[in-house]
Protein backbone atom coordinates (compact mmCIF):
# COMPACT_ATOMS: atom_id res chain seq x y z
CA UNK A 1 0.00 0.00 0.00
CA UNK A 2 1.56 3.56 -1.05
CA UNK A 3 1.87 5.63 2.41
CA UNK A 4 0.82 9.06 2.06
CA UNK A 5 4.07 10.52 1.99
CA UNK A 6 4.54 9.49 -1.40
CA UNK A 7 0.80 10.20 -2.47
CA UNK A 8 1.32 13.51 -1.12
CA UNK A 9 4.66 14.17 -2.63
CA UNK A 10 3.16 12.90 -6.62
CA UNK A 11 0.11 14.89 -6.40
CA UNK A 12 2.47 18.27 -5.55
CA UNK A 13 4.01 17.55 -8.49
CA UNK A 14 1.39 17.19 -10.86
CA UNK A 15 0.01 20.47 -9.17
CA UNK A 16 3.08 22.07 -10.13
CA UNK A 17 2.95 20.61 -14.07
CA UNK A 18 0.00 21.53 -14.36
CA UNK A 19 -0.72 24.90 -12.64
CA UNK A 20 3.25 25.80 -14.76
CA UNK A 21 3.03 26.12 -18.58
CA UNK A 22 7.00 25.75 -18.76
CA UNK A 23 7.69 22.87 -20.91
CA UNK A 24 9.30 20.61 -18.73
CA UNK A 25 12.12 18.12 -19.36
CA UNK A 26 10.81 15.00 -17.55
CA UNK A 27 7.18 13.04 -17.38
CA UNK A 28 5.96 12.17 -14.08
CA UNK A 29 5.46 8.20 -13.86
CA UNK A 30 3.20 6.46 -11.43
CA UNK A 31 5.97 3.47 -11.53
CA UNK A 32 5.93 0.61 -8.88
CA UNK A 33 7.82 1.63 -5.87
CA UNK A 34 9.38 -1.51 -3.89
CA UNK A 35 8.41 -2.17 -0.18
CA UNK A 36 12.03 -1.09 0.60
CA UNK A 37 11.57 2.33 -1.41
CA UNK A 38 8.29 3.17 -0.12
CA UNK A 39 9.93 2.67 3.94
CA UNK A 40 12.67 5.22 2.90
CA UNK A 41 10.51 7.56 1.30
CA UNK A 42 8.45 7.74 4.18
CA UNK A 43 11.08 7.70 7.23
CA UNK A 44 13.96 8.99 5.24
CA UNK A 45 13.08 11.85 3.05
CA UNK A 46 12.11 13.98 6.13
CA UNK A 47 15.49 13.60 7.22
CA UNK A 48 17.56 13.89 4.27
CA UNK A 49 15.14 17.00 2.00
CA UNK A 50 14.95 19.22 4.63
CA UNK A 51 15.53 22.75 2.88
CA UNK A 52 15.98 24.59 5.90
CA UNK A 53 18.91 22.08 7.32
CA UNK A 54 20.27 21.52 3.63
CA UNK A 55 20.70 25.59 3.61
CA UNK A 56 22.14 26.03 6.85
CA UNK A 57 24.88 22.59 5.74
CA UNK A 58 25.82 24.95 3.38
CA UNK A 59 26.00 28.12 5.22
CA UNK A 60 28.45 26.41 7.33
CA UNK A 61 30.63 24.74 4.66
CA UNK A 62 31.03 28.50 2.76
CA UNK A 63 34.33 29.59 5.22
CA UNK A 64 35.66 26.42 4.96
CA UNK A 65 37.21 25.89 1.40
CA UNK A 66 34.89 22.37 0.90
CA UNK A 67 32.61 22.13 -2.13
CA UNK A 68 29.29 22.03 -2.74
CA UNK A 69 28.10 19.68 -5.56
CA UNK A 70 24.87 18.57 -7.83
CA UNK A 71 24.14 15.83 -9.46
CA UNK A 72 20.65 16.43 -11.45
CA UNK A 73 18.72 12.95 -12.18
CA UNK A 74 20.43 9.88 -9.70
CA UNK A 75 19.18 6.71 -11.70
CA UNK A 76 19.41 4.80 -8.55
CA UNK A 77 22.21 6.99 -6.78
CA UNK A 78 25.09 4.85 -7.05
CA UNK A 79 26.77 7.69 -8.87
CA UNK A 80 25.85 10.12 -6.36
CA UNK A 81 26.87 7.39 -3.48
CA UNK A 82 29.91 6.80 -5.28
CA UNK A 83 30.86 10.46 -5.33
CA UNK A 84 29.93 11.23 -1.15
CA UNK A 85 32.16 8.12 0.00
CA UNK A 86 35.08 9.58 -1.76
CA UNK A 87 34.68 12.64 -1.00
CA UNK A 88 33.00 12.93 2.48
CA UNK A 89 33.93 17.20 3.13
CA UNK A 90 31.90 18.13 0.29
CA UNK A 91 28.43 18.31 0.07
CA UNK A 92 26.46 16.59 -2.53
CA UNK A 93 22.99 17.22 -3.76
CA UNK A 94 20.87 15.37 -5.81
CA UNK A 95 17.46 16.25 -7.52
CA UNK A 96 15.46 13.81 -8.89
CA UNK A 97 11.61 13.74 -9.71
CA UNK A 98 11.61 9.93 -10.28
CA UNK A 99 10.28 9.06 -6.45
CA UNK A 100 11.64 5.30 -6.70
CA UNK A 101 15.32 5.82 -7.32
CA UNK A 102 15.50 8.38 -4.42
CA UNK A 103 13.97 5.74 -2.44
CA UNK A 104 16.88 3.35 -3.50
CA UNK A 105 19.68 6.18 -2.75
CA UNK A 106 17.89 6.95 0.56
CA UNK A 107 18.20 3.23 1.60
CA UNK A 108 22.09 3.31 0.39
CA UNK A 109 22.57 6.63 2.40
CA UNK A 110 21.27 4.94 5.62
CA UNK A 111 23.10 1.52 4.61
CA UNK A 112 26.24 3.30 4.27
CA UNK A 113 26.11 6.19 7.03
CA UNK A 114 26.90 8.65 4.73
CA UNK A 115 26.49 12.04 6.35
CA UNK A 116 27.69 14.58 3.38
CA UNK A 117 24.22 13.65 1.11
CA UNK A 118 20.97 15.28 0.84
CA UNK A 119 18.08 15.20 -1.40
CA UNK A 120 15.88 17.73 -3.86
CA UNK A 121 12.92 16.00 -4.74
CA UNK A 122 10.96 17.59 -7.93
CA UNK A 123 11.94 20.09 -10.67
CA UNK A 124 15.56 20.79 -10.76
CA UNK A 125 14.72 24.63 -12.66
CA UNK A 126 12.20 25.14 -9.48
CA UNK A 127 15.04 23.74 -6.78
CA UNK A 128 17.71 25.55 -8.26
CA UNK A 129 15.65 28.89 -7.34
CA UNK A 130 16.48 28.46 -3.25
CA UNK A 131 20.09 28.46 -3.79
CA UNK A 132 22.27 31.35 -4.19
CA UNK A 133 26.11 30.92 -6.15
CA UNK A 134 27.12 27.71 -4.44
CA UNK A 135 28.19 24.92 -6.33
CA UNK A 136 31.57 24.20 -7.43
CA UNK A 137 30.25 21.25 -9.61
CA UNK A 138 27.34 20.28 -11.07
CA UNK A 139 26.79 16.87 -12.80
CA UNK A 140 24.51 15.44 -15.57
CA UNK A 141 24.44 11.99 -16.86
CA UNK A 142 22.68 10.48 -19.53
CA UNK A 143 19.45 12.91 -19.47
CA UNK A 144 16.59 12.06 -21.19
CA UNK A 145 17.48 12.79 -24.55
CA UNK A 146 14.06 13.67 -26.69
CA UNK A 147 15.55 12.48 -29.94
CA UNK A 148 12.09 13.26 -32.04
CA UNK A 149 12.53 16.62 -33.64
CA UNK A 150 9.22 17.65 -32.05
CA UNK A 151 10.51 16.82 -28.90
CA UNK A 152 13.81 18.29 -28.68
CA UNK A 153 12.43 21.60 -27.06
CA UNK A 154 11.95 19.33 -23.74
CA UNK A 155 15.50 18.88 -23.55
CA UNK A 156 16.84 19.95 -19.99
CA UNK A 157 20.56 21.52 -21.18
CA UNK A 158 19.85 24.35 -23.32
CA UNK A 159 20.83 28.32 -23.39
CA UNK A 160 17.70 28.78 -20.76
CA UNK A 161 19.40 26.28 -18.42
CA UNK A 162 22.53 27.25 -18.82
CA UNK A 163 21.80 31.02 -17.82
CA UNK A 164 19.65 29.58 -15.03
CA UNK A 165 22.66 27.55 -13.34
CA UNK A 166 25.31 30.68 -14.15
CA UNK A 167 23.81 32.27 -11.56
CA UNK A 168 24.23 29.35 -9.24
CA UNK A 169 27.67 28.39 -9.83
CA UNK A 170 31.24 29.75 -8.59
CA UNK A 171 34.14 31.04 -10.28
CA UNK A 172 35.79 28.72 -12.56
CA UNK A 173 32.58 25.91 -11.53
CA UNK A 174 32.21 22.79 -13.76
CA UNK A 175 29.59 20.79 -15.38
CA UNK A 176 29.96 17.62 -16.15
CA UNK A 177 27.74 16.46 -18.65
CA UNK A 178 27.05 12.13 -20.28
CA UNK A 179 25.10 11.66 -23.28
CA UNK A 180 24.92 9.23 -26.05
CA UNK A 181 22.34 10.92 -28.59
CA UNK A 182 24.97 12.72 -30.85
CA UNK A 183 22.56 15.72 -31.57
CA UNK A 184 21.77 16.61 -28.22
CA UNK A 185 25.79 16.72 -27.55
CA UNK A 186 25.87 18.96 -30.69
CA UNK A 187 22.99 21.20 -29.54
CA UNK A 188 25.14 21.25 -26.33
CA UNK A 189 28.11 22.51 -27.62
CA UNK A 190 26.30 25.08 -29.79
CA UNK A 191 25.34 26.81 -27.05
CA UNK A 192 28.91 26.50 -24.81
CA UNK A 193 30.45 28.29 -27.41
CA UNK A 194 27.99 30.99 -28.16
CA UNK A 195 28.18 31.89 -24.65
CA UNK A 196 30.52 34.38 -22.87
CA UNK A 197 30.65 32.85 -19.67
CA UNK A 198 31.12 29.22 -20.61
CA UNK A 199 33.86 27.82 -21.41
CA UNK A 200 34.37 24.17 -22.93
CA UNK A 201 37.03 22.77 -21.05
CA UNK A 202 38.99 20.51 -23.86
CA UNK A 203 38.25 23.40 -26.52
CA UNK A 204 36.38 24.59 -29.21
CA UNK A 205 33.72 22.03 -30.05
CA UNK A 206 35.66 19.26 -28.32
CA UNK A 207 34.44 16.41 -26.50
CA UNK A 208 36.23 15.09 -23.26
CA UNK A 209 37.59 12.13 -22.04
CA UNK A 210 34.66 9.62 -19.83
CA UNK A 211 36.24 10.70 -16.40
CA UNK A 212 37.60 7.54 -14.37
CA UNK A 213 35.70 8.91 -11.19
CA UNK A 214 32.26 8.01 -12.51
CA UNK A 215 30.57 4.72 -11.54
CA UNK A 216 29.36 3.06 -14.35
CA UNK A 217 25.40 3.42 -14.65
CA UNK A 218 22.95 1.30 -15.95
CA UNK A 219 22.15 4.66 -18.46
CA UNK A 220 25.77 4.10 -19.22
CA UNK A 221 25.77 0.34 -19.65
CA UNK A 222 22.34 0.04 -22.00
CA UNK A 223 24.43 2.60 -24.19
CA UNK A 224 27.66 0.58 -24.41
CA UNK A 225 25.49 -2.72 -24.75
CA UNK A 226 23.93 -0.61 -27.32
CA UNK A 227 27.49 0.26 -28.78
CA UNK A 228 26.53 4.04 -28.72
CA UNK A 229 28.97 5.84 -28.52
CA UNK A 230 28.77 8.61 -25.28
CA UNK A 231 29.86 11.88 -25.72
CA UNK A 232 31.18 13.49 -22.82
CA UNK A 233 31.39 17.31 -22.76
CA UNK A 234 33.02 19.32 -19.35
CA UNK A 235 32.68 23.41 -19.12
CA UNK A 236 33.16 25.77 -17.01
CA UNK A 237 31.82 29.34 -16.12
CA UNK A 238 34.38 32.08 -16.30
CA UNK A 239 32.57 34.81 -15.36
CA UNK A 240 29.86 35.42 -12.62
CA UNK A 241 26.97 37.94 -12.97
Amino acid sequence: MRVQLIERLEEQQSINVRSNNKIRSFVIRSGRTTIAQTRAIEQLLPKYANLAEIQERIENIKFTGNQVNLEIGLGDGKNLIHMAKENPSNIFLGCDVHLPGIGSALNSVELHKIKNVRFLVGDINEALLSFGRIFQNIYIFFPDPWPKKRHNKRRLINEEFFHLIAKKMEMDGRVYIATDCEDYATSILDVIEVSEKIENRNGTRQFSKRPSWRVLTKFEKRALQAKSRVYEICCIFKSVD
